[in-house]
């Protein structure tokens, strides 16, 4: 399902990237019969204390075109602000967080 909600004050400044000028954002639930992965995955962050939100983008850079291979997404992930990547139903954590912590 999807919803067009707001998103609280709060959390606007974290959620920056979801997050409309108005304040909105598109939200879509998960429940693990319907994708365990993204479930199981959604939940471990929130028992790590982070906010459970995957942003689901077309991801390319701005100017850039749509990548197309693993390489192109490895080089994406150096360069710009990301936690991580997911391929294959792996999780591939960007091991520059880990060091900020």
């Amino acid at each position: 399902m999807n919803f067009a909600a707001y998103v609280k004050k709060e959390y606007r400044d974290s959620l920056a990237s979801i997050t409309h000028e108005d304040g909105t954002a598109r939200i879509q639930t998960v429940t693990r019969e319907q994708n365990e992965l993204m479930y199981d995955l959604l939940t471990e962050a929130k028992n790590q204390g982070q906010i459970p939100v995957l942003l689901n983008t077309s991801f390319n850079v701005a100017g850039k075109p749509i990548l197309n291979t693993y390489k192109d997404a490895f080089k994406i992930m150096d360069k710009e602000d990301m936690n991580g990547l997911i391929i294959k139903s792996k999780y591939l954590p960007d091991i520059t967080v880990f060091k900020k912590q």
